[in-house]
């Protein structure tokens, strides 16, 4: 251990990052992110202040949604700006594919939940026959929305 550098103990490093020592350790033994010292006496890891910045890197690449394994790769190929700017649009548009879906799921949540509402009202007037071909003409709707939704996204 350098005497003029600051080491972080795991512990330390857990608590400012607010993640657990078994994140770190994890990420240790993917040799993700390793402990620039490890005691041979304790076995204790310890962390160099220049190494707050990579897992600060880890950590947000995390919360917007790539995997360790996509994360270990761009680290271990130490990709350049343009690159990675390239792979930010390209988690970008998936996560707005999700996003997309979602609101369309929603959407046809309401739309359900709305017929349910209605049906509620006319129950006591419908027959047992007409009951049944509301709900059929409704899965229809509901079918034929969905079939319009996934030929979009097959010709985007």
């Amino acid at each position: 251990m350098k005497d003029e550098e600051y080491y972080f103990k795991i512990g330390e490093m857990a608590e400012i990052f607010d993640i657990s020592v078994k994140t770190l350790r994890l990420y240790d033994k993917m040799k993700l992110y390793q402990p620039e010292y490890t005691d041979n006496a304790t076995g204790y890891r310890y962390y160099a202040t220049k190494q707050v910045n990579k897992l600060n890197t880890i950590l947000s690449l995390k919360s917007v949604g790539f995997s360790l394994k996509e994360i270990a790769d761009m680290l271990n190929r130490q990709i350049d700006a343009t690159e990675l700017s390239r792979i930010l649009q390209l988690k970008k548009a998936e996560t707005q594919k999700k996003v997309d879906t979602l609101l369309y799921n929603i959407e046809a949540l309401e739309g359900m939940i709305q017929v349910s509402e209605q049906e509620k009202e006319y129950k006591d007037r419908l027959t047992d026959k007409e009951k049944a071909s509301v709900m059929s003409k409704i899965a229809c709707l509901e079918n034929i929305k969905f079939e319009n939704f996934i030929t979009q996204i097959f010709w985007l």
